[in-house]
């Protein structure tokens, strides 16, 4: 079964690989890193780890590592596949 995407069948390989990166039906992990002002605290964690409501459902996020040791850059990992 054909998997139907954004990207044209002629495209150039990088036009490919980018619609394999992003598009939902791939099912790619993406990971971002987020830079705070000031320390996360405990609530702010655990209310980020519990994910935000969308229109298209509930994003929850994989992962909420703490990528410092000053509580300033946490990463977030997200593997959603809406459209």
């Amino acid at each position: 079964m054909a998997v139907l995407t954004g990207c044209q069948p002629d495209a150039s390989p990088e036009a490919k690989k980018a619609d394999k990166l992003t598009h939902p039906s791939y099912n790619v992990k993406k990971i971002y890193k987020v830079e705070l002002n000031k320390p996360i605290t405990k609530a702010d964690f655990e209310t980020i780890a519990a994910g935000v409501q969308l229109e298209e459902g509930k994003a929850v996020p994989d992962d909420v590592p703490l990528v410092s040791d000053d509580k300033k850059t946490i990463g977030i990992e997200l593997h959603i596949g809406w459209n």
